[in-house]
C-alpha cells in the first residue's frame, strides 16, 4: 500500500481536527459533521485509506473533543450525538480498512472496534441523554454490520458481536457509575431491537446473560428493565427467563421497592419512569405466561409477594396507580 506523504498527511488532519471542532461549536454543528463526512467519503478509497483511516479515528477518539463540550448547554447532546455517529459512518465507508495503527503489535479491524467501543463508552456513557445514547447505538451497529464478513472475525472464526456486546456487558457489572450503567442499557436495548431477528446476535445465551447480569448486580434501572419487557414480548417467558424465573420475579418485586427509593433516578419523573417500567415488566411476564406451563408456578407462589408489592404504591401519584 502506497504510504501519503507526511505533509499532505499533517494537512488532512489539520482539516479535519478543524471539521470536529466545529461539531462543537454552537450553530454549526450540521456543517461540521457534514465536512467529517466529506473528508471520510473522499478517502475511504484513496490508496492510503487505512492510513487516513487511522488518522481519523485518532481525532475521533481524542477525549478532549467530547470533554468540551460537556456542562455547555443543551446543543452539547446533538453536537455529542453527530460525533459518535460519526464511528459508524467511518465504519461504513472504511469497512476492512477500519484499522487503527501504532496502538497494537498487529494492527486488526477486531483490534481496533475492540479499542473504539471502549472510547466511546468513556467518552459518552456518562450523559443522559437518548440523543447521544442513539448515536452510539447506530455506530456500534454500523461496525458489526460493515466492518465484518458475516460478524465473524480471525482465524478461529470468532463471533464479532462479542466485540460489541461484552464491553456493555461488564458495563452492567462494573459501571462507572449509574449513568454509565443506564446508558449501557438503553443501547442495549438499541441494539437488540435491530439485531432481535438475528438467531446469530439476539438467542437464549444473550437473553439469559444479560437477565443473569441484572439479577447479579441488582439492576433495577427502567433501561434495564424495558431491555427485558422487549425480549419478553418477542421470545416468551421461556427463552428469556427459563431458569432464571423465580429469580427474576424477585427481582421484579424487589424493583418497584427499590425504585420508589428515588436512588437510582436523577429526578422525580425519572424515578417514576423507573416504578413504571417495573410495573409494566410485571404486567408483560403476566401476559406472556397465560396460557402457558408457567402461569401454574407463578400466581400460587407470588400472589402474597404481588399484593403487598401492590400496596407499596398506594400513595403514588395517578400515573402510577392507572398502570398499577
Amino acid at each position: 500500500m502506497a504510504m501519503m506523504p507526511a505533509a499532505n498527511i499533517g494537512d488532512i488532519e489539520i482539516e479535519f481536527n478543524k471539521h470536529l471542532a466545529r461539531v462543537y461549536d454552537k450553530g454549526s454543528y450540521n456543517s461540521g459533521t457534514q465536512g467529517c463526512q466529506k473528508m471520510i467519503n473522499d478517502y475511504s478509497d484513496s490508496n492510503a485509506s487505512m492510513e487516513v483511516a487511522s488518522l481519523f479515528l485518532r481525532a475521533l477518539m481524542d477525549k478532549n473533543a467530547s470533554n468540551c463540550a460537556k456542562g455547555s448547554g443543551s446543543s452539547q447532546f446533538q453536537a455529542q450525538s453527530f460525533h459518535a455517529s460519526l464511528f459508524g459512518f467511518m465504519a461504513q465507508r472504511f469497512q476492512q480498512n477500519f484499522v487503527l495503527l501504532g496502538k497494537d503489535k498487529d494492527p486488526s479491524v477486531a483490534k481496533t472496534v475492540k479499542r473504539v467501543v471502549q472510547s466511546m463508552k468513556e467518552q459518552f456513557f456518562d450523559q443522559a441523554h437518548d440523543m447521544v445514547r442513539i448515536g452510539v447505538s447506530i455506530s456500534l451497529k454500523e461496525m458489526l454490520d460493515y466492518c465484518f464478513e458475516n460478524k465473524r472475525y480471525g482465524r478461529d472464526n470468532k463471533k464479532a458481536k462479542d466485540l460489541i456486546f461484552q464491553p456493555l456487558f461488564e458495563e452492567l457489572c462494573n459501571p462507572m457509575d449509574r449513568v454509565s450503567r443506564q446508558s449501557a442499557c438503553v443501547v442495549l436495548r438499541k441494539l437488540n431491537e435491530n439485531y432481535m431477528q438475528d438467531p446469530d446476535v439476539v438467542n437464549i445465551l444473550h437473553s439469559h446473560t444479560l437477565v443473569a447480569l441484572g439479577i447479579k448486580n441488582k439492576i433495577y434501572d427502567g433501561e434495564f428493565l424495558m431491555t427485558i419487557v422487549d425480549l419478553l414480548n418477542e421470545q416468551g417467558v421461556a427463552i428469556t427467563l427459563s431458569e432464571c424465573l423465580a429469580k427474576a420475579i424477585n427481582h421484579f418485586f424487589a424493583s418497584v421497592k427499590f425504585n420508589m427509593t428515588g436512588q437510582n433516578a436523577s429526578n422525580k419523573v425519572h424515578r417514576d419512569q423507573h416504578i413504571c417500567a417495573s410495573l409494566t415488566t410485571l404486567a408483560v411476564l403476566a401476559n406472556n405466561s397465560i396460557d402457558t406451563e408457567y402461569a401454574g408456578q407463578i400466581w400460587p407462589r407470588f400472589q402474597a409477594q404481588f399484593y403487598e408489592t401492590m400496596r407499596l404504591l398506594d400513595s403514588e401519584p395517578m400515573s402510577i396507580l392507572k398502570l398499577r
